[in-house]
């Protein structure tokens, strides 16, 4: 099963979201930036990681309207 992590880190606060979904908040207690990936008893693959600074409003992907092949 695949999930969408994400970890949004504004100034003191810490969101993290599972599939677009809101899990939980903290605040971070330490002045440098830093980010982590782990697992905990259990198996895991991570796969196309990205780290940006934030900006608002966050970038989107869009797709065009779907063309005829004919």
């Amino acid at each position: 099963m695949w999930y969408a992590l994400r970890l949004r880190i504004i100034d003191n606060a810490i969101t993290f979201f599972v599939d677009g979904q809101q899990i939980g908040t903290a605040s971070k207690t330490s002045d440098g930036n830093f980010a982590g990936l782990f697992a905990y008893n259990c198996d895991v693959d991570f796969d196309d990681v990205r780290v940006r600074m934030a900006v608002n409003p966050a970038p989107t992907a869009t797709i065009g309207a779907q063309q005829d092949c004919n």
